[in-house]
């Protein structure tokens, strides 16, 4: 009982104050994105008609700061550390001046691989009880799951949703691991940094995650579930437990890319097949298309948790 007190008064703290912080920084940041050039604009694909500030750097620095915080002397690798930041630089790049889909893929998997290969907490759970098979799987989750995020970042509360959904697993799994108590307390962070962005984005519309945020937090949020120590008799078990944590972004990207195969069309091309088109097109209040996948979502990290 004592030790649940002190584990959920540590993550309110941490929830309150990644509320705290990411207030003044993503006003800030809607202030500088022109200037920076970090700004959506309008598209053929897009849903939008008008440019909106890219606001995901903010929260991404302030995430670094809080992994660099704890550092290794807490659980938290510079490998990780390391690849997250490439991976943010990579999203600003893309969010500036758009990159092409082989050259993102290509950093990515770079970055998972070297994230799977170094990082102590994931060499535990997954590669040494799973072998080099554990680890190959372990890099395409990775990758897959950070374009999962991105290909769904469509609408506005959207990512923030699924984002926020694939922590609230994490913080459940971590919970049952005294060791990783540390990623518990970056993980309710990172929730509490969501609060003021769902705002910003659904309620006031002015801030969008970009490509910056929406690559770095499920890249995070990836590696940090691999690295929980989860009993599973298979890696195809120990991946899905994780997956239903994101089933959302995972069946978007898993149809469009089956109908993009299907009909001899390259899985990296573009169009208005996702999810997020399909419902802009259906007329459904955006407030019950949230609500319907905040249902969804939560039913699944539940399950995960059993």
């Amino acid at each position: 009982m004592i030790l649940s007190e002190i584990f959920l008064s540590d993550v309110l703290i941490n929830f309150a104050a990644g509320i705290g912080i990411a207030i003044p920084l993503l006003y800030l940041n809607v202030r500088v994105a022109r200037p920076l050039g970090l700004i959506d604009w309008p598209k053929a694909r897009g849903v939008t008609e008008h440019q909106v500030p890219i606001v995901g750097l903010s929260l991404v620095l302030l995430t670094l700061g809080a992994l660099l915080l704890f550092g290794e002397n807490y659980g938290v690798s510079s490998w990780f550390i390391c690849t997250a930041a490439v991976i943010a630089v990579m999203g600003v790049i893309d969010d500036r001046r758009p990159l092409a889909a082989m050259d993102k893929i290509f950093f990515q998997v770079i970055c998972a691989v070297v994230v799977v290969s170094m990082d102590p907490n994931v060499n535990a759970a997954i590669t040494e009880p799973f072998g080099m098979t554990g680890a190959v799987l372990a890099i395409l989750f990775i990758v897959g799951l950070t374009n999962a995020v991105n290909f769904i970042d469509g609408i506005d509360g959207l990512a923030g949703l699924v984002l926020f959904a694939g922590f609230s697993g994490l913080l459940l799994y971590s919970s049952a691991y005294r060791n990783f108590s540390t990623y518990s307390w970056v993980t309710s962070f990172m929730m509490g940094m969501l609060i003021p962005f769902f705002y910003l984005n659904v309620f006031r519309r002015k801030g969008f995650l970009g490509n910056t945020g929406s690559y770095f937090f499920s890249f995070v949020s990836a590696v940090m579930h691999l690295s929980l120590p989860i009993e599973a008799g298979s890696i195809s078990g120990r991946l899905a437990v994780s997956s239903l944590c994101f089933i959302v972004p995972i069946a978007d990207a898993t149809m469009v890319i089956l109908v993009r195969l299907s009909s001899l069309r390259s899985p990296f091309r573009a169009d208005k097949g996702h999810l997020h088109h399909r419902l802009v097109q259906s007329s459904i209040p955006l407030r019950v298309i949230l609500g319907n996948f905040a249902i969804i979502s939560g039913m699944s990290v539940v399950t995960g948790g059993f």
